[in-house]
């Protein structure tokens, strides 16, 4: 019976189930926040990006200065500036793994801005104020600057560009020439530019 299921489990389980499957290299693996908690806080623990804020020194904290440091070193003599986070589905965590990463990025001293790129879902809406109404699309239409719809974290002072709450959705949004002209200006201010992007089975958006 455990041959048997052994065969037949098609899963990714490990990082070596993903280098070999798919030939690239697996830069970390960051454990579900109930595996790592304290126990004594029981069912009522805060968010992950949260936690990491509250418990610097924890094991889930470290995993993401892990993830943080593979990231910048995977290209030899090139600085990685860039970084989009995606995930297979929605509801899989890559808002919360984009985030939790900004703000350790943050936190180490990176100046850092995550972009909320997800049209569908815009996650981050719900980490800035409801009369913050502007954000990328206004910024890729000409109709508002940068520095006038980004937003800093309290807690870390890592930066959010939501998508702001206009029911306005351009098309091709993230092949448009502004969008590549506004990555090339923010990279000569910031050190980590993260892209909450789509997930790539459900919509078509990440693949532009």
């Amino acid at each position: 019976a455990i041959i048997l299921a052994e065969i037949f489990d098609s899963g990714l389980t490990t990082a070596d189930d993903i280098e070999h499957d798919f030939g690239l290299p697996a830069l970390g693996s960051i454990p579900a926040l109930d595996s790592v908690v304290d126990e004594e806080q029981g069912a009522d623990f805060p968010e992950p990006y949260d936690y990491i804020v509250q418990k610097p020194l924890s094991g889930l904290a470290e995993t993401f200065r892990t993830l943080r440091s593979s990231l910048l070193l995977c290209r030899t003599g090139r600085a990685v500036k860039l970084v989009a986070i995606t995930s297979s589905l929605s509801d899989e965590g890559k808002t919360t793994t984009s985030f939790c990463l900004a703000r350790i990025s943050a936190l180490s001293g990176d100046k850092t801005i995550v972009i909320d790129c997800d049209l569908r879902r815009r996650g981050f809406n719900s980490f800035v104020p409801e009369d913050h109404e502007e954000g990328l699309i206004e910024v890729l239409s000409g109709k508002r600057k940068v520095e006038d719809v980004v937003l800093p974290d309290a807690d870390t002072g890592a930066v959010i560009l939501p998508l702001g709450r206009s029911p306005y959705t351009p098309r091709d949004l993230f092949s448009s020439p502004a969008m590549e002209q506004l990555l090339t200006e923010l990279s000569k201010t910031y050190d980590l530019i993260i892209l909450d992007a789509p997930p790539v089975l459900a919509v078509a958006d990440d693949r532009a």
